[in-house]
C-alpha cells in the first residue's frame, strides 16, 4: 500500500498542473482513506499453540474429536494441515445483539448484507454467483466494495455475530507429509448456489473433495480435478468424464461398449478401488445446524471492544488424516498411485490416461490388479483409514 500512496504523490508533483494537482490530490486523498480502511484479514492457524489457544479461549477452535474408525484402534493418527488456502466467500451477513436468538440465524433475518455476489453469465452460457476469494497471509480493504456503503458495518459495535457463506476452500496441504506431491491441492467443495433457490434440486450442502494434481498453487484457475479413491487416497476414475484411451471391461465387451457406449457403458463395470470417491466430512457440529444445512452460513462470534481489523482464523487441524502402523510417526502419507495420467490444460472433461501405464496394465480393466498396500498406506481391510474434513473458524481482532 506504501508503494500505491507514493505513486499518487509523484504524479501529483511532477506530472500535473496546480489545478490538475488538487483534482489529483483530491483523489489521492479519497484513495488513502480507503485503503486506510482494513478489512478482513484471513490466516492458518494451528489451533494446539498454547498461545492462540489462550487469546481465543471462546473461538472454538480446539481438538475435534475424529470419527469412530480413527479410534483405539491401535493405528497411528497423522494430522495434515493446510498451509495456505483460498475461500471463495459468496455472503456476508450480520446480526445485533439480542435481535435474533443465537443458532437462529437466517439470511432472512440478517440486520445487514455486508457483501452479496451478483449473478452474472458464465462462459458455458449458464450463471455463477460471484464470489469474493479470501487468500490466507492476506488483508481485504473494502470487500463490500466501493459502491457498498455496508462494506464496514461490522466495525459497529451493535452487532455481535457474522455470518460467511461460502461456496469452496482451495487448500494447499502440508507437503513434507505427502510422499506424492499429487495429494497437494484439493479443493472442499461446499455449498451450491442456484438462482432458483431451494427449488433447484442441486442447490445447497456438498461434502466433494477434490485434487487437483497438475495445480502449482492456491490461486490457479481453469485446472483438471479428480475425485479421490476412499480405497487408495489417489485419483480415482470419475463415470462423468470421458477417457482416451476409452475404458473397457475386458476384450470380449469391447465390441459391445464401442456399438452403444450408453446400454453398455463401461462404468457399470467400475467399482472400489476405482470409482469409490471419498467425501469429506464434518467434524464441527457449526456445520450440523440449520443455519448452515439450509441457508448455508457459517456464523462467527464477533469479538467485542474497538475492532478494526478482524482475522478471520482458519484451523490447519485434522484438514486431512492418515492413519499408519504403530511406530512410523514420521512416515508420510504414500497414497497407492496406481492409475497414471496425463494433463491436457483446459480439458476438463477428458482424462488421458498415461500410455506407459496403459503399456504396462493393458487397456481392460480386468488386467489391472492394485499393489499391497504398504504400512503406511491405506488399507481399510486393516484398519489403516484416511479422512479429509471440513475446517473450523473462527473470529479474532488484531
Amino acid at each position: 500500500m506504501k508503494g500505491l500512496l507514493i505513486f499518487f504523490l509523484l504524479l501529483s508533483t511532477l506530472f500535473c498542473s496546480p489545478s490538475k494537482k488538487n483534482d489529483l490530490t483530491d483523489v489521492f486523498i479519497l484513495g488513502s482513506l480507503f485503503l486506510s480502511q482494513k478489512n478482513i484479514s484471513f490466516r492458518i492457524v494451528d489451533p494446539q499453540n498454547p498461545q492462540f489457544l489462550f487469546q481465543n479461549a471462546k473461538s472454538g477452535l480446539g481438538n475435534q474429536s475424529l470419527p469412530n474408525r480413527f479410534l483405539n484402534d491401535g493405528k497411528l493418527n497423522h494430522s495434515v494441515g493446510c498451509t495456505k488456502a483460498r475461500i471463495q466467500v459468496h455472503s456476508i451477513f450480520l446480526w445485533e445483539k439480542g435481535i435474533v436468538s443465537p443458532g437462529q440465524e437466517r439470511i432472512a433475518n440478517a440486520a445487514t448484507v455486508v457483501f452479496d455476489g451478483e449473478w452474472i453469465d458464465n462462459l458455458s452460457g449458464g450463471r455463477m454467483k460471484v464470489s469474493y476469494p479470501l487468500d490466507s497471509g492476506e488483508t481485504i480493504f473494502g470487500i463490500g466494495g466501493l459502491a457498498n456503503a455496508n462494506a464496514f458495518a461490522w466495525k459497529d459495535g451493535k452487532y455481535d455475530r457474522i455470518g460467511l457463506r461460502i461456496g469452496s476452500i482451495k487448500c494447499q496441504l502440508d507437503d513434507s507429509k505427502l510422499e506424492n506431491q499429487h495429494n497437494k491441492h484439493l479443493v472442499y467443495s461446499m455449498w451450491n448456489e442456484s438462482e432458483l433457490g431451494k427449488s433447484d434440486p442441486q442447490y445447497g450442502k456438498r461434502k466433494i473433495v477434490l485434487a487437483y494434481p497438475f495445480d502449482d498453487g492456491i490461486k490457479k484457475v481453469n485446472s483438471v480435478g479428480f475425485i479421490i479413491s476412499a480405497t487408495t487416497g489417489y485419483l480415482g476414475l470419475d463415470v462423468l468424464r470421458n477417457y482416451h484411451p476409452r475404458i473397457h471391461r475386458n476384450a470380449g465387451t469391447e465390441a459391445a461398449e464401442l456399438a452403444d457406449p450408453i446400454g453398455n457403458s463401461f462404468w457399470d463395470y467400475l467399482g472400489a478401488p476405482y470409482t469409490d470417491r471419498l467425501d469429506f466430512e464434518y467434524l464441527d457440529n457449526e456445520y450440523a445446524m440449520d443455519r448452515y444445512t439450509e441457508d448455508g452460513i457459517i456464523v462467527l462470534n464477533l469479538p467485542e471492544g474497538n475492532r478494526e481489523t478482524l482475522v478471520l482464523n482458519m484451523s490447519a487441524l485434522n484438514n486431512f488424516v492418515y492413519q499408519t502402523e504403530q511406530g512410523l510417526s514420521s512416515a508420510k502419507f504414500s497414497p497407492i498411485d496406481f492409475i497414471k495420467f496425463d494433463y491436457k490444460p483446459n480439458e476438463f472433461y477428458d482424462y488421458y490416461l498415461n500410455t506407459n501405464f496403459i503399456a504396462t496394465n493393458g487397456r481392460y480393466l480386468e488386467q489391472w490388479v492394485l499393489p499391497t498396500p504398504g504400512p503406511n498406506q491405506p488399507d481399510s481391510s486393516n484398519g489403516r483409514d484416511i479422512g479429509f474434513f471440513l475446517p473450523t473458524f473462527s473470529i479474532s481482532k488484531e
